[in-house]
């Protein structure tokens, strides 16, 4: 299958303009704007020449007008989204390419993203059914669970003997810091076989086998339905929340899926409720547990249903409304709700700092909408447009930026519909054209901090920007031969490019499609109603969740919010604006540079620029608290560092965290320029303390062997041999002794530049290249016993390339599939140093180093 995308400069031009950039901001004497010089860069029709290699040694010259700086020999990965910051005025075309297109094997129910190898990629996992399915009246096919990568290639699917249905749920459900995936089995009532009802959830491992499943159950699986997944223990390890048709509602912990507690809503206490949707999490009582919200269909008998709130932490009962007919508001009284493919939404919709429940309903006389306080109390009831309002599930989210979110429902007629949080007024309402099965989805793909809503019919897809005025549709994709699209579409960054990627199913044929957005993915819809709670929720001031927790799509993301809010900011403040879009692209060139501590400098400049813009009259509080989220997290990820190097219970790294929480909680409290200069000042001491460390090692006959010293040991372990092979060339007139001492000279000369902030230059390559260049002509020397030399320097290249993978898994993850290839070669290198095979040995160590730094 191929993947194609909307254009992009072609990779050595990207590469060129990367050096330009560099060039145009560090060199002095540049005149040509940095716009003019990347676009004339991208222009270029033939691949730029090469530039002459740099001389060995640390302190070679680098001509800021002839020579390619480190940027570009980085990686991809940081190639293209560098790209994305130098190019943010890339037109997009309206209409969206599938970049590939999978056949699943059936039915797609529902799909869930997840790193499952910890390589900062996603997986999807999908649950297909080969059968129809209906409320108790199921006609049950073969289904499964599969796992597909970025790529849309199978990694693997299983089958339990049962048909599958619903949405499944990514979660880490063992603690072992990746994703788990959790799905429910359909069942059918059958009078002569009562254990046709009676199936399981399951969660599964990475490789597809069952990590534990949940006793029978009767009918836990639901279309538009599935389990969801929360921490309800307090552990740190998700537990998975299933509800049943029959009203039964249970929760189990982690990592073994004992039972913590379960409600039954089939009694009098609650209506004798049946379930036909799927439970909605977040916190109601305030007690730092989340909660369980599930609604109703009725009691088989009457389509009267209700709602009922769960304490998360004994499912008890926080508050239940079995029916809405009296319910105060009702414009119609005795209009009863019946939920039916439907659940809740919780989030903070009037912005008054507390949650709201929302549910949608259809009802005996009129369908509607209704906002719950967190004690079950009716805050507004809105009166929908007629039409088929079975499986509409509430979203939210503030898209206009007036501070108040505003809520969308999307009917099986077809219409999609915008109610203020506040009131439940109708703002927009209007017919897309045909019936719908999707459930809209909210994405925030133009770095601008408000999220755009996705909805669609049966074959025709929109991506709208509803903050524009009036609003448009940004992106498009329209197949007449799809015969309905379903499940909700599923936004999110799958190959870790910082661009978004849009995943939908279609009917016929039974399809999964990709779409390569190529815009800068800001807030993500990773799966079904937001993610594994289904709270259906979007809130635009969380920034961790805006920005996560990678600082280089961090840079570029707040570097194209600061940019796009130049033009519509006050006279007096643009100035500011774009000073602070300076200092952000100054960072970000020291960030790729190995250098965070001159990284928070810049991002201090810019916090102060943004300060005073926000004086000045512009909306610059959200920038300024999103440009000093990245500023901690690039401290942080110095300090995590920083221990790699020299022990985490270095007193200098706990000083570090001290510091680190303190700004933490300035930017808590929302002293975000203090909060900024706390984290330079804590990432300077930082640095100054590394730089003592190294300048004031002493090589002694006896090299430092204590924690902390892995560097300067490898260093005084290459000059002790070179002391002895200095005295050897005394004893003879061998070419290959002097050669050995011009790579060992050659390769002490380039261990100054192996520090902590160059993981990403190539200093420890070229360092490890002339070490095995020395080992192999020391090899050569005829008539001189110098295996303990040999071995000493494979021993210098076993300590650099053992810290130097470990520096690279702090960055990628210890699971990234090229640290692995690294460990590998490093093992195999470690055995052939032992048997003597010194040569073999060295090669390894250099081809460890290889693999470690391709995972950057």
């Amino acid at each position: 299958m191929s993947r194609r995308r909307q254009p992009r400069p072609h990779r050595h031009l990207i590469r060129h303009s990367i050096v330009v950039f560099h060039r145009a901001i560090a060199c002095p004497g540049s005149n040509a704007s940095f716009p003019a010089q990347v676009a004339r860069a991208v222009s270029m029709r033939a691949s730029p020449s090469p530039a002459p290699a740099p001389t060995d040694g640390p302190h070679r010259r680098r001509d800021c007008l002839t020579e390619p700086t480190f940027m570009a020999r980085s990686t991809d990965r940081l190639l293209v989204a560098a790209a994305a910051l130098l190019l943010p005025t890339l037109v997009q075309a309206a209409t969206l390419v599938p970049s590939w297109t999978t056949l699943p094997g059936g039915f797609v129910d529902g799909y869930a993203a997840g790193d499952v190898d910890g390589d900062k990629r996603l997986e999807l996992a999908i649950v297909t059914r080969g059968g129809a399915y209906f409320p108790d009246a199921a006609t049950l096919g073969a289904g499964t669970l599969a796992l597909v990568d970025q790529n849309g290639q199978f990694l693997w699917q299983t089958q339990t003997g049962e048909e599958f249905v619903g949405i499944p749920t990514a979660a880490d459900f063992d603690g072992d810091g990746l994703a788990e995936f959790a799905a429910c089995e359909a069942g059918t009532v059958d009078v002569a076989n009562p254990s046709a009802a009676m199936k399981r959830c399951h969660v599964f491992d990475n490789n597809g086998s069952v990590l534990y499943s949940t006793p029978p159950l009767w009918l836990p699986g639901m279309a538009n339905g599935g389990p969801a997944a929360a921490d309800l223990n307090g552990d740190n390890i998700a537990d998975m929340i299933v509800v049943t048709y029959g009203g039964q509602v249970s929760a189990f912990a982690g990592p073994m899926g004992s039972l913590l507690w379960s409600q039954d809503l089939y009694t009098a206490a609650f209506g004798y409720e049946l379930v036909f949707g799927h439970p909605a999490i977040g916190d109601l009582n305030g007690d730092g547990v989340d909660d369980v919200v599930i609604t109703g269909w009725g009691d088989g008998g009457t389509a009267d249903g209700g709602v009922h709130a769960l304490n998360g932490a004994n499912g008890q009962a926080l508050w239940s409304i079995d029916s809405f007919a009296s319910l105060p508001g009702n414009p119609f009284p005795g209009n009863a709700l019946q939920f039916y493919g439907q659940g809740a939404l919780i989030g903070d919709v009037d912005a008054d700092g507390q949650p709201e429940v929302v549910v949608a309903g259809i009802g005996s006389a009129v369908s509607a909408a209704v906002a719950l306080s967190t004690s079950g109390a009716v805050k507004w009831w809105a009166t929908l447009p007629a039409g088929d309002w079975r499986f509409a599930t509430p979203v939210a989210s503030d898209a206009d930026g007036d501070g108040v979110p505003e809520i969308y429902l999307q009917s099986l007629s077809g219409t999609i519909v915008q109610l203020a949080g506040d009131s439940g007024a109708v703002r927009i309402s209007t017919s897309l054209g045909s019936r719908s099965w999707l459930t809209p989805a909210l994405v925030d793909l133009s770095a601008d901090g408000l999220p755009e809503v996705i909805a669609g019919d049966l074959s025709n897809l929109y991506v709208f920007d509803l903050a524009a005025n009036p609003a448009v549709v940004r992106h498009n994709w329209s197949d007449p031969s799809a015969g309905g699209m379903y499940p909700a579409p599923l936004v999110t960054d799958l190959d870790g490019d910082g661009r978004a990627e849009l995943i939908v199913a279609t009917w016929n044929p039974q399809t999964l499609v990709r779409f390569d957005i190529d815009d800068l993915l800001g807030f993500d819809w990773p799966a079904w109603s937001a993610g594994p709670k289904h709270a259906g929720f979007l809130d635009v001031n969380d920034t961790e969740q805006l920005l996560g927790n990678d600082p280089v799509p961090a840079l570029l993301f707040v570097f194209t919010q600061i940019n796009n809010a130049i033009a519509g900011a006050p006279g007096g403040a643009q100035a500011d604006l774009q000073n602070a879009a300076n200092a952000v692209e100054n960072a970000f060139i020291q960030y790729l540079n190995g250098n965070p501590h001159y990284a928070t400098g810049y991002l201090e400049i810019a916090a102060n620029a943004l300060d005073n813009a926000a004086a000045a009259g512009a909306n610059a509080t959200g920038l300024l608290r999103n440009t000093v989220w990245v500023s901690l997290l690039i401290f942080e990820q110095y300090i995590d560092r920083t221990g790699t190097i020299v022990a985490s219970n270095t007193q200098a790294v706990s000083d570090a965290y001290s510091t680190l929480a303190t700004a933490r909680n300035q930017w808590a409290a929302g002293n975000y320029v203090q909060a900024s200069a706390t984290s330079y000042n804590g990432a300077n001491t930082l640095r100054n303390w590394l730089d003592f460390q190294f300048s004031s090692s002493t090589i002694v006959n006896n090299c430092p062997a204590g924690p902390g010293h892995v560097y300067q040991v490898a260093e005084c372990l290459m000059l002790d041999v070179l002391d002895q092979t200095l005295v050897l060339n005394q004893q003879s007139n061998d070419r290959d002794v002097d050669r050995a001492i011009t790579e060992l000279r050659r390769g002490i000369a380039w261990m100054p530049d192996v520090v902590l902030e160059n993981v990403y230059d190539d200093s420890a390559g070229n360092q490890t290249s002339r070490i095995r260049g020395a080992i192999y002509r020391l090899g050569r020397v005829n008539g001189f016993p110098n295996i303990d030399m040999r071995n000493q320097l494979c021993e210098s290249l076993k300590l650099a390339t053992r810290q130097y993978i470990d520096d690279v898994a702090v960055w990628r993850g210890a699971n990234d599939p090229n640290v692995q290839l690294a460990e590998t070669r490093y093992a195999q290198a470690v055995a052939s140093q032992a048997a003597g095979n010194f040569n073999t040995s060295a090669t390894q160590y250099r081809d460890a180093f290889r693999a470690a730094r391709a995972a950057l």
